[in-house]
């Protein structure tokens, strides 16, 4: 007894408070962790693959002679890993423009969505260009339009819980009672590509020589695109990305499995809505006897490649050259109206050819340009054919005309 009282006496009321205060706390997180809130979250929304611009990248205006980089920003905003997928600068201009990298195709992995990352993963991904003397091509200013088209494989996760209950059946008091009504899915499964709708049905079968009654699930799934872009077949989605050419929706129904206690359903081939680009497939599953009513997940699963909507950009090239020196042939003697007739002047050149002299943009005066195919050319007028003078297609003094030779 003098042992209980010495430990009566050590004990202390606000030390065993502390410890039971820490203990509600530790419970309490533990079974906040476990809440199926969070699985929900991750597993609604109809995004996949996110692209956008990096800013200034490309800038808004470059000049010619200079290197810029194309920087495009990529998430997956959805529940699946993207492996190996591929992003493609549709627009290029190998004539003005010249790319350092070794291909106009950039590959990527990203992680999908998790509990620890509800965001999904992130990337940045690149291109180097050089743009070349745009006053070669006789211009002051260009306008340039880049786009990024983005492929990948993808795969859609929907499962749903259905009610696997006899037509007799008006309730059930010894199993769980549950209504055969169309269950609507209007959030998405974290992928572009959904299952939106199931209308369900349980149909019984009479044996007409033993009265036996069995049951057969019948399945309507409704699938749609929800994510702007295309769908495409898992296995060449890289060969959707090479080109710019239109897309169109393609499901292979051997990429679509409807399963449900643990057996797979047999389903129809994937048939097209009219005038949309959803698609359905109705699967079916023999029950046998069934001697009351219960709820099942059912799970379809879609694999699929996926091609997103470009994103696109315009980029202006505003400045020329400094260093651009003018062609000899087209620096041409100052007087009026030169640059009319040799074509307009390329103001920033003409700095590089002599005193009293512009740059014109053509060579040949406006008679040889456009009747030197007829035999004219700018003569003086003495030797001239009769009748064939035009006047104002030559430079210099008025007896300079543009006629055939006499």
């Amino acid at each position: 007894m003098r042992r209980s009282r010495t430990m009566f006496r050590m004990w202390n009321p606000y030390a065993s408070l502390a410890l039971l205060i820490g203990l509600l706390f530790f419970l309490t997180s533990c079974g906040s962790g476990n809440a199926p809130v969070i699985e929900t979250d991750i597993h609604t929304g109809t995004e996949g693959l996110m692209m956008a611009f990096t800013k200034d990248m490309p800038p808004e205006d470059i000049s010619d002679k200079s290197s810029f980089q194309i920087g495009v920003e990529v998430r997956n905003k959805g529940t699946f890993d993207i492996i190996n997928g591929r992003l493609t600068l549709i627009n290029y201009y190998p004539e003005e423009m010249q790319m350092l990298d070794p291909s106009k195709t950039k590959s990527f992995d990203i992680e999908g969505k998790s509990v620890y990352n509800s965001e999904g993963g992130f990337d940045l991904v690149t291109w180097t260009i050089e743009n070349k003397n745009l006053a070669i091509r006789l211009r002051d200013e260009q306008r340039f339009l880049f786009k990024i088209l983005g492929c990948y494989r993808y795969r859609t996760v929907s499962s749903a819980s259905v009610c696997v209950k006899p037509r007799s059946f008006g309730f059930s008091l010894a199993g769980t009672h549950c209504d055969t009504e169309d269950i609507k899915l209007g959030d998405g499964q974290g992928a572009p590509i959904t299952v939106s709708k199931i209308e369900q049905n349980v149909i019984p079968k009479t044996d007409p020589q033993t009265g036996q009654v069995t049951y057969k699930g019948e399945y309507k799934i409704l699938i749609q695109n929800k994510g702007g872009g295309y769908a495409t077949d898992p296995n060449t989605y890289e060969d959707a990305c090479a080109s710019a050419t239109p897309k169109s929706n393609v499901l292979l129904a051997k990429n679509v499995h409807v399963e449900m206690v643990n057996r797979e359903l047999e389903c129809t081939p994937l048939q097209q809505v009219k005038n949309t680009q959803d698609f359905f497939t109705i699967c079916t599953l023999d029950f046998g006897q069934l001697q009351d009513s219960f709820e099942t997940l059912l799970t379809t699963t879609i694999d699929y490649g996926y091609i997103s909507e470009p994103i696109e950009k315009t980029v202006f090239v505003k400045k020329i050259s400094k260093d651009y020196i003018c062609p000899a042939e087209n620096c041409k003697d100052l007087q009026y109206g030169v640059c009319d007739l040799y074509g307009r002047e390329n103001v920033q050149a003409s700095g590089s050819c002599g005193i009293n002299q512009k740059c014109c943009f053509e060579s040949k005066e406006s008679c040889t340009r456009d009747f030197g195919s007829l035999g004219y050319a700018c003569r003086s007028s003495g030797q001239c054919k009769a009748g064939t003078i035009i006047t104002g297609y030559c430079p210099g003094s008025a007896d300079n005309v543009c006629c055939e030779a006499g």
